[in-house]
């Protein structure tokens, strides 16, 4: 009867060993699988373009995982580039501008600069004629200074008399607006030459 038990007893070892083998196979090998129920939420993302432009290619549909940084879609390529393009001539006109708004400004720096040194000139001869008179003049000069400022003031009554002809003479439409205007500054030189004689 001992023969016949270690035959049995072998082969119940054998069977059960078997089946811890295949249960464990069927749960997947053991202690480092873990088995849970429940439901897994997914975060659903709205997505978009930086910049605007016509969409070329989808590389996805509406449900699939996506992973952070996958390329999803593309746009048009020479739409984007023309945009560009644009931009930068855009961007070389304002810089022109701003070129021609610094040399403006240089110019009128040195228009100022000029300005101011014929100002000074001016000043300097205005003293230099202060100091003459102030020496005093002689009897020559006298003389044809007087008839400078006779001559300067004729001038300027006949200049004045014609630009009051003139004004009548516009307002009826006799004459066009150049003349008129020429008349004017006739009379307004034959002025400012007799206010300096």
């Amino acid at each position: 009867m001992k023969k016949r038990i270690i035959p049995a007893l072998v082969v119940v070892a054998l069977v059960a060993a078997g089946v811890v083998y295949l249960v464990r196979r069927w749960n997947g090998g053991g202690e480092n699988r873990l088995a849970f129920s429940g439901n897994i939420e997914l975060t659903e993302v709205k997505l978009s373009f930086k910049t605007t432009g016509r969409m070329v290619e989808l590389l996805v549909r509406e449900g699939d995982a996506v992973k952070k940084g996958a390329v999803i879609a593309r746009l048009d390529r020479d739409q984007l580039l023309s945009q560009r393009d644009a931009q930068r001539a855009t961007l070389a006109a304002a810089q022109s501008v701003l070129t021609q708004l610094l040399t403006s400004v240089d110019y009128q720096r040195e228009a100022l600069e000029g300005g101011q040194a014929a100002s000074k000139a001016d000043l300097n001869q205005a003293e230099a004629r202060l100091r003459d008179l102030l020496a005093g003049s002689r009897p020559q000069e006298i003389q044809q200074a007087r008839a400078a400022v006779e001559a300067a003031r004729a001038d300027q009554v006949r200049a004045a008399s014609d630009w009051q002809r003139a004004q009548t003479l516009y307002k009826n439409d006799d004459i066009s607006t150049s003349q008129h205007d020429q008349f004017r500054m006739q009379s307004e030189r034959a002025s400012a030459v007799l206010q300096q004689a």
